[in-house]
């Protein structure tokens, strides 16, 4: 396949693509439509009319309720990414309701709320997600970029031992921030983060949001905030922040040192850049943790003699706490709602990418197939 495509012009692509996506499958058998948002050309999308997926031997069918546009998204649209291939419907971050089963498919029933369950150290997930996870940790965690079953469109499929169910006190909306609250929580967990603990999170974009309510729940008795954007920066402090600090307006690594008397505790990258990976060593205290939360494909320069002379426990936490999530969700003890700034419908999809892959004051974009 990969040496047809090769050959193929990316005209004849589209083409073999739109013929495919009609109302009747590949078989000419007749099937109904339903919309997915799908590239056509490197990093555009346009929606259209699909065959209705149909679950294989343990799958489920998803009527996607909403789905969040994710960072990991946004790396896949960047210059210096490869991009999406044709025909792909990314999003990662969905909720829907079950409303069909494949073979061999006995734990959920149609009308059962779900998320994504990507990472295999959750609750014993068992060989057979664990195998699946081995192979290739990208696919299990649904952000592959040739994975084409994503969640902007109406259905996906997807397999059944991948998913955690929604409780019914839960909202579709608070259901679809799941994955970043998951990875913000289970970087604090991770981290080692003590009852008293000072902390600096830099960035605050939905990961590191979701990082500050987790340090607030571990028990931080200072959590410092360093942010550009103004919506961002108000949200932070609603959710806790003793102080932000807007790198903009001044080298913040100073007042951020004095306010933690010589470093935080821990620190929490949640940006992932050039300037940030240094910076969170920086701000560090000797023998103090950082926790890499933040996604970039750039390859960044650091100071080896600093982390060294820090003696820095430096942290890339794999995994996530969807299952815990859920039910702090259920209990009401992660106020997540603020997070969300924007729900757009599918046919926003693409002026939704494009607005996001400038500076911005969204914090987390849900798209309603």
């Amino acid at each position: 396949a990969t040496t047809l495509a090769k050959c193929w012009s990316r005209s004849d692509q589209i083409r073999l693509f739109e013929r495919c996506a009609c109302r009747k499958s590949c078989t000419g058998r007749s099937e109904v439509a339903v919309k997915a948002a799908v590239t056509v050309e490197r990093n555009r999308f346009a929606v259209r009319e699909v065959p209705t997926p149909q679950p294989g031997s343990g799958q489920v069918l998803i009527k996607v309720a909403c789905c969040g546009i994710c960072g990991s998204d946004l790396v896949n649209m960047k210059p210096t990414s490869p991009g999406y291939p044709l025909g792909v419907t990314p999003g990662h971050e969905w909720v829907g309701t079950i409303t069909g089963l494949g073979e061999g498919v006995t734990r959920w029933k149609p009308g059962d709320r779900v998320v994504m369950r990507g990472y295999p150290d959750e609750e014993d997930p068992g060989p057979e997600m664990m195998a699946q996870f081995l192979q290739d940790p990208t696919i299990a965690l649904g952000v592959h970029p040739v994975v084409r079953a994503g969640g902007f469109a109406e259905y996906l499929i997807w397999p059944a031992i991948r998913l955690a169910r929604v409780p019914d006190a839960v909202s579709d909306e608070e259901a679809a921030l799941t994955d970043p609250l998951a990875v913000g929580l289970h970087g604090v967990r991770e981290s080692g983060l003590k009852l008293g603990d000072s902390v600096i999170i830099i960035g605050a974009g939905p990961i590191g949001l979701s990082a500050l309510l987790g340090a607030r729940m571990a028990g931080a008795s200072r959590v410092y905030v360093t942010e550009l954007m103004e919506a961002r920066k108000s949200v932070a402090a609603e959710l806790g922040a003793d102080r932000v600090y807007d790198p903009s307006k001044g080298d913040a690594r100073l007042p951020l040192l004095e306010a933690t008397n010589g470093g935080a505790d821990v620190v929490f990258d949640c940006v992932g850049s050039q300037a940030t990976i240094q910076q969170s060593v920086d701000v560090v205290k000797t023998r103090g943790t950082v926790v890499l939360l933040g996604l970039s494909i750039e390859p960044v320069q650091i100071k080896p003699l600093v982390w060294f002379a820090k003696a820095v426990r430096y942290q890339v936490p794999e995994g996530g706490a969807v299952l815990q999530v859920l039910e702090l969700l259920e209990q009401g003890r992660l106020n997540a709602a603020p997070m969300i700034t924007q729900v757009v419908p599918l046919e926003e999809l693409q002026q939704a990418f494009e607005s996001l892959l400038q500076p911005t004051e969204q914090i987390k974009v849900l798209v309603r197939p």
